[in-house]
């Protein structure tokens, strides 16, 4: 049976613009292929998401399954890297309004601007999203980095050219929310 979630993935695959066997120097060891590797994380990333934002924010994520590729305006970026026999980068772009309002719903306070309460916020989502798909994915020999938090409507986040990206949208009634991944 293909849940909703099996049909994003395909959708997500399908749209990106690189093939997954396209990178020579991937990092994965064992019997997992890039394509496998890259579609069961982004289903735990996927899953991972909606779980800690209803959980933690109180707020429904939904994902988003246009064919719209034009790049948004995000305010704030997190970033988080993935080492040992996964390796990849993770960055977590939101609308302010939609970190705005995880810090409602977890932290009990209405910001009005980014102070050190939302880069934090930012940093602990994008950490617990990532290793909650980190245990999901069940993969062995896998280490979190430390989150970085990149802010300012204007920023764009560049990959190593070896790195294939995948692109999962979501949406809520706050905003946008996009995770972007690159395994190399």
């Amino acid at each position: 049976m293909i849940t909703q979630n099996d049909a994003l993935i395909a959708a997500v695959l399908e749209r990106n613009s690189r093939t997954l066997s396209s990178s020579p120097d991937s990092n994965f060891g064992g019997d997992i292929s890039v394509e496998d590797c890259t579609k069961n994380f982004s289903r735990c990333l996927l899953e991972s998401t909606q779980t800690v934002f209803q959980t933690m924010c109180g707020m429904c994520i939904e994902p988003d399954f246009s064919e719209n590729t034009e790049t948004q305006q995000h305010h704030v970026s997190g970033i988080i890297s993935l080492s040992g026999q996964l390796k990849a980068t993770v960055v977590f772009s939101m609308h302010q309004d939609v970190i705005f309002a995880a810090a409602d719903g977890m932290l009990g306070i209405k910001p009005k601007e980014f102070d050190a309460d939302i880069v934090d916020l930012v940093g602990e989502l994008s950490n617990m999203v990532v290793g909650n798909a980190k245990e999901r994915l069940k993969m062995q020999g896998i280490s979190l980095g430390l989150p970085t938090v990149v802010l300012g409507g204007q920023h764009r986040i560049a990959y190593r050219s070896n790195m294939v990206i995948t692109l999962l949208k979501f949406t809520s009634q706050y905003g946008p929310l996009v995770i972007e991944f690159g395994v190399a």
